[in-house]
């Protein structure tokens, strides 16, 4: 288990197996990607959005959600970038994380 570096304070793994088995403790499946130093890596929750809301007990405001392009928590997966201008996002959720 190797924990590649943190988004949001919350570990991202260098494995899919690892990630969701850390996310079992907050209630999470699955897991969503990220690039980290131009690595792939993994955290749990099947988006960014319901992971954070799980881990921290915050849910951001709707003014904030639309003006950052977050979504409400949804059962497909997001993948964010991060150390890159590129991202993609199958949820709606923002990019750039």
């Amino acid at each position: 288990m190797s924990v590649l570096g943190r988004i949001n304070d919350i570990p991202v793994f260098d494995t899919a197996e690892t990630a969701e088995l850390w996310g079992k403790q907050y209630g999470l499946k699955g897991h969503h990607m990220h690039t980290i130093a131009g690595r792939m890596g993994y955290m749990a929750g099947e988006n960014h959005s319901d992971t954070v809301i799980a881990v921290t007990g915050v849910t951001l405001p709707e003014s904030l959600r639309l003006a950052f392009n977050f979504s409400l928590p949804t059962t497909t997966t997001t993948t964010y970038s991060t150390g890159s201008s590129t991202s993609s996002s199958s949820g709606g959720g923002g990019g750039g994380y």
